[in-house]
């Protein structure tokens, strides 16, 4: 649903910005052969892609583009949902000069995200976090623990469906909540 919202908030962004999309092609998580959805973008003669993808169907995709001549990857954009821990490892020489959008910034300087870096860092072997969902997930446990605790939920069983209800309630149409990079909400159940 991220990526589906992301893309249509992207083409909302684009037209005002005066950038024309040329045409859409979708793509199927897990799809094998990305030779036809390439066939069919190339088919537009754009001057540049969007790929909203996860990691495998970017690196797919862009590798196709490499088969059929595109080789300027600087006229690729892929998105936060392509990536990943194995883009690189996947993508090698295919996604030298793409750009891509990332929600996330590794290195902001907020004294909650540094603490965050450091114990991330502790536990992985010296990684710095390099995904969305740490951020994400993070965010995503100080919202459920502040809902608990504005709710004053119990967790007690004869009242958890009730109460499970409640925080779903809370966090489906959220205040503001303070998080890691910055501040959030959740509005009809979207970020």
């Amino acid at each position: 649903p991220s990526i589906a919202a992301g893309y249509e908030l992207c083409k909302e962004g684009y037209e005002k910005a005066g950038i024309t999309v040329a045409g859409t092609v979708e793509v199927q998580t897990g799809q094998i052969d990305l030779g036809p959805s390439v066939v069919k973008a190339l088919s537009y003669k754009a001057d540049g892609y969007q790929m909203i993808l996860r990691t495998d169907e970017f690196v797919k995709s862009v590798t196709e583009l490499h088969k059929r001549g595109m080789k300027d990857g600087s006229k690729v954009l892929g998105t936060f949902s392509a990536v990943g821990p194995h883009l690189f490892q996947l993508g090698k020489e295919y996604i030298e000069n793409c750009y891509m959008w990332n929600k996330m910034d590794s290195y902001y300087d907020a004294p909650g995200w540094k603490k965050l870096v450091e114990n991330y860092k502790a536990e992985f072997e010296g990684q710095v976090p390099g995904v969305p969902p740490v951020p994400d997930f993070y965010n995503a446990l100080y919202a459920v623990k502040e809902g608990i605790e504005t709710l004053g939920l119990t967790g007690s069983p004869e009242v958890r469906q009730e109460e499970r209800q409640k925080l779903a309630e809370f966090l489906y149409n959220s205040k503001e909540f303070e998080g890691i990079q910055g501040p959030y909400t959740w509005v009809n159940g979207k970020k």
